[in-house]
């Protein structure tokens, strides 16, 4: 009996091509010699023999093909619907045994069936079926069956079969090994990897009953007596000939077996690694490791499979990034370290590509800045557990409710802070990492937006990007809160008759003032000031789960740089802690001190509702423009303005007042209008304000040509009373802000502002 199974093994070698075992061994180039490629014969084969395709050329890499051609799959092949029954010639193909542990994910391969009663690394009790190990083959070629017409292809693409995750079935050629205090890695050449076809979700099942003699798969229509059994007899024909068969069915696994070169990473126990021994089950959708945890056994969110799953997915996102690979290039798994019971896992990354590309090698020699990637990535996000940002990708969905960054960036701060500390971030604030100026640009308003109880801002002075509106989204959002916005800057913005190269316009300085006047009336900002060599600090929502704490670093000219970011509770609670120090030291600024008497400011708001011309009038200050009194004239600059705009305009400087008096338009010609001679527009607003000042004048200037002098952006009106007194008022959108009705209703579109100074006129 022996020396038969010898001989058939002897045969099997016989028949292997000499180029393929080169390739396998990485002695040839395997990208030359497609040697794991496997076919699915059809109906369309007839008259051809096994090893041709006949009018259909299907053809996937092996590791593809056991989610693809596997049996029971439908494959879509010129609009018809194909389904795959079984293998060809199955008693011509490679066979082994494997087992696995279901609780701590050890694997074992070997020629003969053999079983466990207890896990031999985590020395866990296995029982029933679990103790034995499965039978699994290397199909070369799929079937259907070829008496059966296809169908016509569904609307719904067919969904692949899930295949188990990676093992590392050996670990190759040990080419060199690099030492640390806190890790160590391993590098080979050749490893051989396995997953395989379980015939279904887990490797508790028994697999497919493929016939020994055909190769057809009886699963299906099996008696319920026959579900648990390794081997048994059922009538079937077969797939290719369509005669009877009288072969018995034996329940296989369908393996793939492929080479890469890998990295082993242990951390040492300096680093306390959590132990990964745990119930788990494997799942595969596509062409990554996957495995899902039996949602009988609750996971530590500290520990277990969750965390070395999270672990090895921030290292490979890392890595792709720092050596510049595409994702789908490299992969990983974890596993227990070979004859060990410590607990804890090895992580093994490696090519995913034939026979390696050398990509494992070169995250061995910048693994210090891949660590540091990896801590930057799941540290820096801003998502609950996991996200598409840092740990998720669509083909590891199957388990996003396991990932979870937090425990990840734990374990990988005390590495980061060894391995290589950064002076200027932990003066900042513990655990803290740098950020591109792009990232926080994107997140700033979000954070503003979700801004909670004990929030402090200190910024040197106000300037971009720490705007009003900026400033606004903070106070709005604490004011729900019913929380005040803590602020302490550098210099109080200061009026200035002179425009300064640089420095915000006096009018914006005058809109800054009264803004920040109106909150502290409103108890909504604690305005302070101090001066300080400290950089713009941010510490957002301090109390709350979504807490950060931000430094925008500065170059010597002033320039931004990047950005500090903490997140953690020590880290963002030491910035806290400073901003207070600070806040403590510095003088408070009351709404007196921000006064200007010769200045008002008004912010029209969405929320106004609906007025009439005479509650608009007053509630944008005109009201009080024409109280001041008799208007002697009056000049309007707005290239935008269009006949409705000048309509609202007109009424608000003539209703309720009587007198006539000249005022001067002047507005810009577009582009369109230009080429088209269109003088629609300029007529329109001509006629607007003629319904109503008799004496106007109207001045378009033509389009801006190369070196024509540009027109002032600024919506400004300029009026002067017969008492030589004069007022200017500043319209942030001039009066585009403003909508009327069939009625003759008004409300505002969006938010905006108007700044209104008074001052004697000087001839």
């Amino acid at each position: 009996m022996k020396r038969d199974r010898l001989e058939d093994e002897l045969r099997k070698i016989q028949k292997r091509q000499l180029h393929e075992e080169l390739a396998k061994a990485s002695i040839l180039p395997i990208y030359g010699f497609p040697i794991d490629v496997v076919q699915l014969l059809t109906q369309d084969s007839r008259g051809q023999s096994y090893s041709t395709q006949g009018k259909h050329r299907l053809q996937r890499d092996r590791r593809m093909a056991l989610a693809e051609y596997a049996p029971g799959q439908d494959i879509v092949v010129d609009d018809r619907v194909h389904t795959s029954v079984g293998i060809l010639r199955p008693d011509n193909l490679d066979s082994r045994y494997y087992w696995v542990c279901p609780y701590c994910n050890f694997f074992e391969s070997r020629a003969q069936e053999f079983q466990h009663d207890a896990c031999p690394t985590c020395q866990e009790p296995v029982k029933g079926m679990e103790q034995s190990s499965r039978f699994y083959k290397v199909p070369k070629s799929f079937t259907t069956d070829w008496s059966v017409t296809p169908r016509v292809t569904p609307y719904l693409k067919p969904l692949r079969q899930p295949t188990s995750q990676v093992f590392l079935a050996q670990a190759g050629e040990q080419i060199d090994i690099v030492p640390h205090e806190l890790y160590e890695l391993k590098l080979s050449r050749g490893g051989e990897f396995f997953l395989a076809n379980q015939g279904g979700r887990g490797f508790r099942n028994l697999g497919f009953a493929l016939c020994e003699r055909c190769g057809r798969d009886l699963s299906d229509g099996l008696p319920k007596t026959h579900v648990n059994r390794r081997k048994g007899e059922r009538e079937h024909t077969h797939p290719v000939t369509g005669k009877i068969c009288s072969g018995w069915y034996q329940r296989v696994h369908l393996g793939h077996e492929f080479s890469s070169d890998l990295l082993k990473i242990r951390f040492t126990r300096r680093t306390n690694p959590p132990p990964l021994f745990e119930n788990v089950i494997h799942l595969n959708a596509g062409d990554r490791i996957q495995s899902d945890v039996d949602e009988s056994v609750v996971t530590s969110p500290s520990g277990g499979t969750g965390f070395w799953r999270s672990l090895t997915y921030a290292l490979l996102a890392a890595a792709t990034q720092v050596i510049d690979v595409p994702r789908a290039e490299l992969d990983g798994l974890f596993r227990p370290p070979d004859n060990e019971g410590s607990g804890v896992a090895e992580i093994v990354i490696y090519d995913n590509v034939p026979g390696g590309a050398g990509y494992s090698q070169r995250i061995a020699a910048q693994f210090e800045e891949i660590l540091q990637r990896a801590y930057q990535l799941v540290e820096s996000c801003g998502c609950s557990s996991s996200c598409y940002d840092c740990l998720r990708t669509y083909t590891n969905q199957a388990f996003h409710h396991e990932l979870d960054r937090r425990p990840v960036a734990e374990f990988l701060r005390f590495l980061v802070e060894q391995v290589n500390p950064d002076p200027d971030l932990q003066a900042f604030a513990p655990d803290a990492n740098r950020m591109p100026l792009a990232a926080i640009a994107e997140r700033l308003p979000g954070y503003c937006d979700h801004a909670r109880a004990e929030t402090i801002l200190y910024l040197p002075e106000i300037a971009n990007p720490f705007t009003l509106g900026l400033l606004t989204q903070f106070v709005r959002s604490l004011a729900k809160q019913n929380s005040q916005l803590n602020l302490v800057v550098g210099k109080v913005p200061e009026q200035n008759l002179r425009q300064e190269p640089g420095k915000m316009p006096a009018d914006e300085v005058r809109v800054l003032r009264k803004r920040l006047s109106q909150w502290i009336d409103q108890s909504l900002v604690v305005l302070s000031q101090k001066d300080s060599s400290m950089q713009p600090t941010l510490c957002i929502s301090s109390q709350s789960s979504n807490r950060v704490a931000l430094q925008m670093r500065l170059s010597e000219t002033g320039e931004p740089i990047e950005w500090f970011q903490a997140r953690s509770q020590r880290g963002v609670e030491t910035v806290l802690q400073n901003l207070k120090e600070l806040q403590q030291k510095a003088s408070k600024v009351s709404a007196a001190d921000l006064d200007d008497p010769q200045t008002e400011v008004i912010f029209p708001e969405t929320n106004w509702g609906q007025l009439d011309l005479a509650e608009l009038q007053d509630r944008l200050g005109f009201k009080a423009i024409l109280a001041k009194g008799e208007i002697s004239s009056a000049q309007y600059s707005d290239r935008y303005l269009d006949k409705t705009g000048a309509s609202v305009l007109a009424q608000l400087l003539t209703s309720g007042v009587s007198g006539d008096f000249q005022i001067k338009v002047h507005i810009q010609e577009t582009y369109n209008e230009h080429s088209d001679r269109d003088k629609t527009r300029r007529a329109g607003v001509e006629a607007a304000f003629k319904n109503y000042l008799s004496n106007c004048q109207l001045k378009m200037q033509p389009y801006t040509r190369r070196h024509s002098p540009p027109f002032p952006h600024r919506r400004e009106l300029e009026i002067t009373y017969k008492s030589g007194a004069a007022c200017r008022v500043l319209l942030d959108k001039g009066m585009d802000f403003l909508q009327r009705d069939s009625l003759n209703l008004y409300k505002i579109t969006e938010n905006t502002y108007l700044v209104i100074t008074y001052s004697q006129c000087h001839s």
